[in-house]
């Protein structure tokens, strides 16, 4: 079983819905937006992406960067906008598990990488 590029794709959006205030300055003001004003930013491959992009959104990479098992997805936030230990977020795996309806897992790797996994 593997984790389709789509819901791959759904789990990043969820991390800037669930993380707004960290990914845009606006949220804080009174017509907030939802954290997908930096989507195009954030669903560049890393390859493409600059170290200001890297640090201002998380990244999504396939099973080979941080070699899990085929099929699998990391997604890596390091930079100076994450917010501490995000990873571990609570609300975050709540977030994941309703939007992929159950299908996708997450697990921190470490305090900026987030491995994600069939359910």
């Amino acid at each position: 079983m593997s984790i389709s590029p789509a819901d791959a794709q759904t789990v990043l959006k969820t991390i800037l819905r669930t993380f707004a205030v960290y990914v845009c300055e606006g949220h804080e003001s009174a017509a907030p937006c939802n954290g997908m004003c930096v989507w195009e930013t954030a669903r560049k491959p890393r390859e493409s992406k600059t170290y200001a992009e890297m640090d201002a959104t998380p990244t999504l990479c396939d099973h080979e960067h941080e070699e899990l098992p085929e099929g699998s997805w990391s997604i890596f936030w390091e930079g100076g906008n994450a917010p501490d230990e995000w990873v571990f977020s609570d609300k975050l795996t709540e977030n994941v598990r309703k939007v992929t309806d159950g299908r996708v897992f997450i697990e921190p790797i470490n305090t900026c990488i987030l491995g994600v996994y069939p359910a």
